[in-house]
């Protein structure tokens, strides 16, 4: 028999958020078709209550959690990722809003490290396969080299025969 004012109620449903960590083999920021997930990753979330979850990426490199509505912080633990790597696509941490009822992701490429190509085209004056003192380098040569993304280089031997390329 009493009433009540000044209230205000709100339905608020838990949400998911969900996310991947994949290895972007040629560095374009986007994960493409072959390009896999990374498991094994911690992945630390904190949700708008303040709470912390510690997750692992799975098979795939993805990660799911039910947390409240409202700002959620993903943190990637770059320490768990396989050395070298570099970020391509999104950033860590980042802050994402997980709707009521809804679900927020996050998306993490990283790239290998890269490589170095080099090497020498010499006169093998004595046909034996390996440069041996006095076997001179060869200036002025074309060289192709094809990265595993499929991108071409020529490059020009210098005056020492020698060539090299970051790939």
């Amino acid at each position: 028999g009493s009433g009540s004012t000044g209230n205000n109620f709100l339905d608020a449903r838990p949400g998911m958020v969900e996310g991947v960590v994949y290895e972007d083999s040629n560095g374009n920021g986007t994960q493409d078709a072959g390009e896999p997930g990374i498991p094994g990753v911690a992945v630390l979330v904190t949700d708008s209550a303040g709470v912390t979850y510690t997750l692992t990426t799975d098979a795939n490199g993805q990660y799911s959690q039910t947390v409240p509505a409202g700002s959620t912080d993903i943190e990637i633990d770059e320490t768990t990722l396989p050395a070298g790597l570099t970020q391509t696509e999104g950033t860590n941490p980042t802050t994402v809003s997980v709707p009521s009822g809804g679900s927020a992701s996050d998306v993490d490429g990283y790239q290998p490290p890269v490589g170095l190509v080099e090497g020498v085209v010499y006169e093998d004056s004595n046909g034996n396969g390996q440069q041996d003192a006095g076997e001179p380098g060869i200036p002025g040569v074309a060289v192709l080299v094809t990265d595993s993304a499929g991108v071409t280089y020529t490059l020009t031997t210098d005056a020492n025969g020698q060539y090299s390329q970051t790939v």
